[in-house]
């Protein structure tokens, strides 16, 4: 197959044209237009254009228009054409048949099945026509017009596989769906599994075959699985749909019955009313609690494994691509839970994305369950990475409640979220007890906070060229309950929740009253850098904030130094550039801390006109154990002063360390080697009687 064929979409939804040609993304010559006025005025320019991707709803002129024109040209009449629509109705896809659409793909795409039939089309000579629809019965479509009648239309593939291409508002009716849940459960490839019984379905599937072997009618009886679980009878009419020798597609017409009519009593799954989760069609969270309590408690003795799992950052899923290829997605991902787990075992959605299973240990497979969980962006045609990670939770105490076996299950997955190498964890009792503690920590925060808890201790940095400290670092210790607690133990928690912001000022504003009070006693001033998180750096209003505070306190900005982690820089390079250069005007001196500890150094250098770097200590550490890092500390340093910028070095504890620095020409150090960080008061001391670089 040559795969530098024209490709035309035309559909005038700009998301869906990108969405197509990232799925086509291995074809070459792949062209887009927004309306059918420059789709014909494209394919008269590019007649050996050889395929056509056609959205039917669109402004100026619509897809049926279109190819009404296409086939009334002599150059145009044989161009296949991929007929692209979200409407079910059977009348609109016979129209476009009969004005010569090749096939169909519903929306939304199942990106392997849509890539396939390009392929399929891009190979058949021009001028066969897959479809006759003058074949197809019209009594019978009649008849599916019943309120008691659905109507279904499949196509048979080389595989023996059925494909439904198209069905009733009535037959997911009868079947219990919405049309748009049928349609996912189509795109996930499970439709014929949910909603036929499972003890038929091989049944189903030989009354098919057979069809497609002698091509004559049938009518047979099966039973339908609705969407709360219930079976009924119903009777089945069957007719072809297509005369070509090349295609097999028939009508299917679905009838209830009476239960009677069959002798098949009526059936319902034992979790009762509500408990299917709407949109996946999987028990739901009050369902699967239920189950699995059931299912522990009729099997004693027994080792099961409870699994919780979800996708990282979901919700920028929704934001990128829109809530319907969310749902696509769980969708996807309650089709493949249930086909692995359906019979030995419970499993159901607890909410959003996230997803729970419980099996006996003796038949989990890790390493099945992760391979499942991967290449859904493939799936999907999406440039996203759709990671999974899992909580696994071995039942040690089977008497315990399931929602609380969930709970320890989700405490494992905690522990590996957006991590990208370790995908799973194991629960054990140290989590949960980091957990309450992180948990005490979350719970006393505000009030600590109004108490004045949080302590402003202050490290100096010490100038190499004078030997004596020059300025000083803020930083915050929190006295929680008598006990002095490093900032290592909450900031990571405060930066997730948010909370960062609020000790930010804190500390801003505890570090204006220090100056101001050195100022008050006719002290020397001496500049005082404060940390920036990246929650407050990006928050329109920092530079009205910040310069309130200096008003309030009468401090120079020239005085409060603003700290950044080199990190930010990944998150949102031009935000932070237009960021820094706001702050920089308002007068205020931006330092850059653990530079080297992340990936896009020298892209900040070049782009960002930072006054101060601070180098990361891991260069520090290694001093006397690497010659490589010598010589990058060494290459930083004289990077640093050829844009002008001054140089600290943090981390530094030892003789060795310093002398180094000083030869190499660093300009500031700061570390135990002089001295850690010190409450306020001590501090003050320090500048009186500062010890002196040996």
């Amino acid at each position: 197959m040559n795969k530098s064929q024209k490709i035309l979409i035309v559909d005038d939804d700009e998301t869906s044209r990108t969405l197509l040609h990232g799925i086509l993304h291995d074809y070459t010559n792949t062209y887009e237009v927004s309306d059918g006025v420059e789709a014909l005025a494209f394919l008269h320019r590019n007649p050996d254009t050889a395929l056509v991707l056609l959205d039917v709803v669109m402004p100026k002129m619509d897809g049926l228009e279109v190819l009404t024109r296409m086939r009334l040209s002599p150059y145009l009449t044989d161009t296949p054409v991929l007929v692209l629509s979200a409407a079910t109705e059977l009348d609109l896809h016979i129209r476009a048949l009969k004005l010569g659409a090749t096939e169909f793909a519903s929306k939304p795409y199942q990106s392997p099945l849509l890539r396939q039939r390009v392929a399929n089309l891009l190979q058949i000579p021009r001028g066969q026509v897959k479809v006759d629809p003058d074949s197809f019965d019209e009594q019978m479509y009649r008849q599916s017009q019943s309120l008691d009648t659905g109507i279904t239309v499949y196509e048979m593939g080389r595989d023996r596989k059925l494909q439904t291409i198209y069905f009733s508002d009535n037959y997911v009716r009868l079947c219990g769906y919405k049309a748009s849940e049928y349609q996912a459960l189509l795109e996930e490839g499970s439709a014929l599994q949910r909603t036929i019984h499972v003890d038929d379905a091989l049944a189903f599937q030989q009354a098919m075959e057979t069809l497609s072997a002698d091509r004559q009618p049938f009518c047979q009886n099966f039973r339908i699985q609705r969407k709360d679980g219930s079976i009924h009878p119903v009777t089945v009419y069957a007719n072809f749909f297509s005369k070509s020798p090349e295609q097999t597609v028939f009508c299917v017409l679905t009838v209830p019955v009476d239960e009677s009519f069959s002798g098949i009593p009526s059936a319902r799954l034992p979790i009762g009313e509500g408990a299917i989760d709407n949109l996946t069609g999987i028990p739901n969270r009050g369902a699967f609690l239920k189950l699995t309590r059931q299912m522990l408690d009729e099997r004693p003795g027994e080792k099961f494994l409870l699994g919780v799992f979800n996708i990282d950052r979901f919700k920028v899923v929704n934001d990128l691509f829109g809530t319907k290829v969310g749902d696509n997605i769980l969708i996807h991902l309650a089709g493949r839970l249930r086909e692995d787990i359906l019979g030995r075992g419970t499993f159901g959605r607890l909410g959003s994305d996230s997803f729970a299973f419980c099996v006996a240990e003796s038949t989990f497979d890790l390493h099945r369950l992760l391979r499942q969980e991967t290449g859904l962006s493939d799936v999907f045609g999406l440039h996203y990475n759709l990671t999974i990670h899992n909580g696994l939770y071995a039942v040690t105490e089977p008497n315990l409640d399931i929602a609380q076996m969930c709970d320890r299950a989700r405490i494992a997955l905690a522990s590996v979220k957006s991590n990208y190498i370790q995908r799973y964890a194991y629960y054990d009792e140290s989590m949960r007890q980091e957990m309450l503690a992180e948990q005490q920590i979350l719970n006393d925060m505000h009030q600590a906070l109004e108490h004045g808890d949080f302590l402003l201790y202050i490290q100096p940095v010490y100038s190499l060229n004078f030997n004596k400290p020059v300025s000083g670092e803020a930083l915050v210790r929190w006295n929680h309950n008598g006990s002095l607690i490093a900032p290592g133990q909450f900031i990571p928690l405060f930066e997730k929740n948010r909370f960062i912001t609020n000790l930010d000022h804190y500390m801003w504003e505890h570090a204006c009253r220090y100056i101001a009070s050195r100022k008050e006693q006719n002290l020397s001033p001496i500049p005082i850098s404060v940390n920036v998180s990246r929650a407050n750096l990006f928050n329109p209003g920092l530079v009205n904030d910040l310069e309130a505070l200096l008003k309030k306190y009468d401090v120079s900005s020239s005085l409060l130094r603003l700290e950044i982690t080199e990190t930010t820089y990944m998150d949102n390079p031009q935000q932070l550039i237009a960021a820094t250069r706001a702050l920089q005007k308002a007068g205020f001196k931006i330092l850059i801390d653990d530079f080297g500890s992340g990936y896009s150094s020298l892209n900040m250098l070049k782009d960002i006109p930072l006054d101060i770097l601070k180098i990361d200590m891991k260069f520090i550490d290694d001093l006397e154990t690497s010659s490589r890092a010598a010589a990058i500390l060494l290459g930083v340093i004289r990077i640093a002063q050829s844009l002008g910028m001054t140089t600290v070095a943090e981390g530094v504890e030892t003789k060795f360390q310093l002398d180094f620095l000083r030869t190499a020409g660093c300009d500031n150090i700061q570390g135990y080697f002089y001295s850690p960080p010190l409450p306020v008061a001590e501090f003050t001391k320090l500048l009186k009687n500062p010890p002196m670089a040996p």
